[in-house]
């Protein structure tokens, strides 16, 4: 808490500073010191542990409190501002009071307030700690002072974007410009501006729960970064409903579903994940067969793709999603097994047992199978 006194220029000079106010009520030698007992002059308290906010006011000699000057109309106060007090303008107010401070500054305070000496109106008591008190609740709302941002306001106590404005009657609790009520249907925090903690507030980040993305320049729904990282173009937004590997997913809901546009297990085309034909194409490849050996007997009757360079062309969009287990390494009897009984419907320890690699870094069923599901989501 801090003591400010005007010095009757319209300038305060702070006379204290600590954990704990002198005591006022009953060191009189604090009023025996003539710099700070001359007419006219104003002290100002901060009671409440913060030494640039200003909680309540303390007059001193010779100071009378004008009853409507917290009621005329044209006051703009803002929260943190001192407010100030002269000779000649008895009460100069930079922070508002809300009305119930407003009844207590008045009503309790002021025309109830303790005398300590002819000329002197003494703090009140009420929501000023002598001596510090950090179990002091003021307002009685549950919430001790030192962490009320409204000690005389029960309906209020917190203020998330210090805006004067308590988060109950605060439309837009972290004013990021987005209202609380949008943010809980969007899925993010009201309280935070920026939710997922990316640099970019949630009112200009078109992803504001995903921290990879915050940049959409085309508006078309799938993230610049994503959009590069695929061979799409972030500048053009009809690729949103292109369907490059032919999966029967647009590459917006390919986003959405978390997989990716280009590079599907459907190797055939068919808008269909089979073993005995898209699993074995890739088995197959893995083993290292080509041309009629690739694909006898092993193509859809629907197939969209049906010649030995469709389907290596197909197979090779995997690249290295085809790993499977994460080594490093496109193997047959390692990757090209998962991926089979992966489309054949085993999981589990049945999908994984004896097929994963010494040095794999997807070593768990769980792993494998949120892996393949990017390539095959309709599984």
């Amino acid at each position: 808490p801090a003591v400010w006194l005007n010095n009757g220029q319209g300038t305060l000079d702070q006379i204290f500073l600590g954990d704990v106010f002198p005591d006022f009520m009953n060191d009189a030698s604090y009023w025996d010191k003539t710099d700070h007992n001359i007419w006219g002059w104003g002290a100002m308290l901060y009671p409440f542990y913060s030494p640039n906010k200003l909680d309540f006011l303390y007059w001193i000699k010779g100071f009378t409190f004008p009853p409507d000057a917290l009621n005329t109309d044209g006051f703009v106060y803002s929260p943190g501002q001192i407010a100030i007090a002269t000779a000649k303008n008895p009460l100069n107010l930079d922070k508002k009071f809300s009305p119930k401070e407003r009844h207590l500054l008045h009503e309790v305070c002021l025309n109830k307030g303790l005398t300590r000496k002819p000329g002197f109106q003494l703090s009140c008591i009420m929501g000023t700690p002598f001596p510090y008190d950090e179990n002091r609740d003021t307002d009685e709302d549950g919430y001790f002072d030192h962490l009320d941002a409204f000690r005389f306001d029960n309906s209020e106590w917190l203020d998330t974007d210090d805006d004067g404005i308590g988060n109950t009657a605060d439309l837009d609790d972290d004013g990021d410009g987005v209202l609380d009520t949008q943010e809980i249907t969007d899925g993010t925090n009201p309280l935070l501006t920026d939710t997922d903690s990316d640099g970019v507030d949630d009112s200009s980040d078109p992803f504001p729960t995903d921290i990879l993305y915050s940049m959409d320049s085309d508006n078309d729904g799938m993230p610049d970064a994503w959009e590069t990282s695929f061979g799409l173009n972030p500048n053009d937004p009809s690729d949103a409903v292109s369907d490059q590997d032919n999966d029967g997913m647009t590459a917006l809901n390919e986003f959405l579903a978390g997989t990716i546009p280009l590079g599907s297990l459907d190797i055939d085309g068919n808008e269909n994940y089979d073993a005995l034909t898209d699993g074995l194409l890739l088995l197959r490849s893995m083993f290292g067969l080509s041309g009629e050996a690739l694909i006898k007997g092993t193509v859809s009757s629907d197939a969209i793709y049906t010649n030995p360079q469709d389907i290596t062309q197909r197979i090779a969009t995997l690249d290295d999603l085809a790993d499977i287990d994460g080594n490093g390494n496109v193997d047959a009897l390692t990757d090209g097994l998962l991926t089979l009984r992966y489309l054949f419907g085993l999981e589990g320890n049945a999908l994984i047992k004896d097929v994963i690699a010494d040095d794999a870094t997807r070593v768990t069923a769980e792993d494998i199978e949120t892996h393949l599901e990017t390539l095959a989501p309709d599984i």
